[in-house]
């Protein structure tokens, strides 16, 4: 019976949708083909169908055959009991972390919650709420999911430095071959060529009405995702129905804002992980 050692834990809006699909990919790797499951964490089930049962949890792996037994919930280095509970259960475990801008993370945040979980309020109200200290999870609280320094130093201590991989979205973006291969190198496992062309989780903006009702109504998203491939989805999705340049741009008063928050902690997040870092506006 196969059983977890392998954790891809974050960050939202970080990649972690295109390295579950490159890491799909490898026969070394058994990763369920549905992502988040949100076993450990608790996020309130809004609609995300969270494993809850330990022994339904345990049953998805159970024909797991390979080396790297694993799953993605990209929520789950939020919390700080997460990597604990992890570590009581599996305790071999490796740890992939990508991260990403925290200020285009937390625009690209709100975007989506704003299709699944819409609010109707703008994004500078809710940085307020979540600087209230009045957001207590990963899907409400996108300021917070941002502060990446005390969940990394929470990941290297629980686990050991040596056992957790950090990289990052604008690197997967600009050096995919070269990601992949490290973290095939950190997995221990035979470097084999990927498809790192497969990118997951592009924001598209609807071209028209029958667009809108095709990528926002949630009915219609389910039909889409039980009868078609995830390639035909993509094509349409990117191609057809949305427009991937046609995103929202983030204000610029936000992102000015945001960067005077996050500068402190990107300066930090730098030390720690002893590299810098792909975005430089907090130097």
């Amino acid at each position: 019976m196969g059983k977890p050692n392998f954790f891809l834990v974050g960050t939202t809006k970080g990649g972690t949708s295109t390295l579950h699909r490159w890491l799909l990919q490898h026969p070394q790797v058994f990763l369920p083909a549905r992502k988040e499951l949100h076993h450990f964490c608790s996020c309130p089930d809004r609609g995300l169908h969270a494993i809850r049962s330990s022994l339904e949890y345990e049953h998805i792996f159970a024909d797991a055959s390979t080396d790297i037994v694993g799953e993605a919930s990209p929520c789950y280095m939020y919390y700080p009991d997460v990597p604990e509970a992890i570590r009581h259960r599996y305790p071999t475990s490796r740890i992939l972390v990508s991260l990403r801008d925290p200020v285009e993370r937390f625009w690209s945040h709100y975007l989506m919650n704003e299709i699944y979980l819409p609010t109707g309020l703008p994004p500078d109200e809710i940085l307020d709420i979540n600087l209230r200290g009045e957001s207590h999870n990963a899907l409400e609280d996108l300021f917070g999911v941002g502060r990446y320094v005390e969940q990394i130093e929470r990941l290297f201590s629980v686990f050991g430095r040596e056992h957790v991989f950090v990289t990052f979205l604008e690197h997967i973006a600009s050096s995919p071959d070269v990601v992949a291969r490290r973290i095939q190198e950190f997995l221990d496992i035979e470097v084999l060529p990927l498809d790192t062309n497969t990118r997951d989780k592009q924001y598209v903006e609807p071209r028209n009405a029958v667009g809108r009702l095709a990528l926002r109504n949630p009915r219609v998203r389910a039909v889409g995702v039980t009868l078609l491939p995830w390639r035909v989805r993509r094509f349409l999705r990117t191609k057809v129905l949305g427009d991937p340049a046609l995103k929202p741009e983030l204000p610029g008063e936000l992102r000015e804002r945001l960067q005077a928050l996050y500068s402190g902690e990107s300066a930090r997040l730098e030390l720690l992980l002893g590299e810098p870092l792909p975005w430089s506006w907090y130097r």
